[in-house]
């Protein structure tokens, strides 16, 4: 949330529970070879948090008072079950078919995620298969939720 602290933005967080997957219960093991990524799942869900913990002057309870839009899709948390192939599905399903989201092309989304996860990159199309949703989401900005070294 510090990205956001010296802006007068406000902003709508997505609740629906298809896209936040809040009532999902994610296996307990994850990939063994995924696992270095999990300080990334740990940034991103605190950055969710202090999003959704700010102040009401920034963050809107109503779309149309919002300037920025923020789906909370658990994307690390997602690359590294060893089950994803359902979860990133329903999610961005969803999202992408939200009224609010065609309203605006993707523009003024903001999706906190790995960089690992929206690349184009064909192995890991493999693993977390995006390629269906790049063309949707190429308007949204995404925040890394690791540092770039």
């Amino acid at each position: 949330a510090d990205i956001f602290q010296n802006l007068n933005i406000r902003y709508y967080m997505y609740d629906h529970p298809n896209i936040t997957l809040s009532n999902t219960r994610f296996p307990k093991k994850e990939r063994i070879n995924w696992v270095r990524y999990s300080h990334e799942g740990s940034n991103a869900a605190q950055m969710l948090a202090g999003l959704e913990k700010e102040s009401p002057l920034l963050r809107a309870v109503r779309p149309e008072d919002a300037e920025l839009y923020i789906p909370p899709i658990p994307m690390a948390k997602i690359l590294t079950c060893r089950d994803t192939s359902h979860f990133h599905l329903l999610a961005f399903d969803t999202l992408v078919n939200h009224e609010l989201f065609r309203q605006h092309q993707g523009n003024k989304h903001i999706l906190i995620s790995t960089p690992y996860i929206l690349s184009r990159n064909e192995k890991t199309d493999q693993v977390f298969p995006m390629q269906k949703w790049h063309p949707l989401i190429y308007n949204v900005t995404p925040v890394l939720s690791c540092p770039v070294l």
